[in-house]
């Protein structure tokens, strides 16, 4: 809420430079090439922040709406740094940028008919996450009460073809697969996970899940089940793995792992190509030694591995997860509590390396490693 980016030195773990930026950011995207960094608040307001300077500076800023989620970049080959795509909550709206100097190209509204039932017309029909392909000048750009998944070809900003899948209500956030072919995002109050091919513009498969499935982008990992993809739970403790490599059981839930307690409350999980782990929160969960503690898995046999708790000196909910580039660190946060921090475990021997306190550490939560984010490692 503080309305800020902290930019450190993944090496030294030293603050670099605090910018000011829009209310309670939701999430910060690299461009293509890494040089940018782009931040979206939650209301509306878009930062772009230069970090080939001496000190990472911002350069520009805009405002897609007045309340938002969501911005992504162009990285298909020949438009890497080009456009910004913006999605709004209010209004509810898709806005293309020059990824340059933020000035906009195209507004497209959402507003729509449901995907679904009666098919009702929204007129606040909110987009939710956005992704870009590696593989395809599109953005999956998801209509929350509509069930829409939007893939918006980016070949021509000031008029994109738009190609609307029909899915399953209340879109939400979701990933890729390993391959980066397949996009499966959850429909979170339809307690469902969408699977989406990208490069044959078609829906795959929708697939029942837990209640309130939310994944963040998702965790790939790979063991003897075969390539699995893994969303969490907001309503219910466990973890729902979804195969999607060809074979018997490909988009099916073929393991279900149970978390530790009663109740959800996980935001985030993660894991990493270099990784034998599997990180996951239980953020808001009401039972303060669950939502004070992360739990480890090793991805192989999807075991509990360790329950890690607060190291003292530290106050309040442990969330989010990020890997450093070479996979064998990995970045905590504790918010909402009496003092706050970011934690940086060894991710081999599960032991603490450094605590990143100070008075310019406020309510931390989401971290964005620009190699991993540019890439998406998860």
């Amino acid at each position: 809420d503080a309305g800020k980016v902290a930019i450190i030195d993944g090496d030294t773990k030293e603050k670099l430079v605090v910018l000011k930026t829009g209310f309670a950011v939701h999430i910060l995207r690299t461009s293509a090439s890494g040089r940018y960094i782009y931040s979206v608040g939650r209301d509306g307001r878009i930062t772009m922040i230069d970090t080939y300077t001496k000190v990472p500076t911002i350069v520009a800023e805009g405002r897609g709406g007045f309340d938002a989620r969501s911005v992504e970049v162009s990285k298909y080959k020949g438009f890497e740094d080009k456009y910004l795509v913006f999605g709004g909550y209010n209004p509810s709206q898709i806005v293309i940028y020059d990824a340059q100097t933020l000035e906009p190209l195209s507004v497209t509204k959402t507003a729509g008919n449901a995907c679904d039932g009666d098919k009702e017309f929204i007129e606040e029909a909110r987009v939710a996450s956005i992704v870009a392909s590696h593989t395809d000048p599109v953005w999956i750009c998801n209509v929350k009460e509509r069930g829409m998944v939007d893939l918006v070809d980016y070949t021509d900003p000031k008029n994109p073809k738009i190609t609307e899948i029909p899915s399953a209500r209340f879109l939400h956030d979701g990933g890729w697969d390993s391959t980066g072919r397949y996009f499966l995002v959850a429909a979170n109050a339809s307690n469902k996970i969408v699977v989406i091919d990208v490069p044959n513009k078609k829906l795959v498969k929708i697939i029942d899940v837990g209640i309130k499935p939310h994944p963040g982008r998702g965790a790939n990992i790979k063991n003897n089940l075969g390539n699995l993809w893994l969303t969490s739970h907001l309503g219910e403790n466990k973890i729902s793995c979804i195969k999607t490599n060809p074979g018997k059981g490909q988009w099916t839930v073929v393991k279900e792992v149970k978390l530790p307690g009663n109740g959800g409350g996980t935001l985030f999980l993660k894991s990493h190509p270099k990784s034998r782990h599997l990180w996951v929160d239980r953020t808001l969960n009401p039972d303060k030694e669950l939502h004070s503690s992360i739990f480890v898995y090793d991805t192989n046999t999807l075991k509990l591995l360790k329950t890690i708790t607060l190291p003292e000196g530290v106050d309040g909910r442990m969330v989010h997860f990020e890997y450093n580039k070479a996979g064998d660190e990995v970045w905590v946060s504790v918010y909402m509590g009496k003092e706050a921090a970011i934690l940086i475990y060894n991710d081999k021997t599960l032991k603490l390396k450094q605590i990143i306190k100070g008075d310019w550490v406020q309510n931390p939560t989401g971290k964005f490693n620009v190699y991993n984010t540019t890439h998406d490692i998860y």
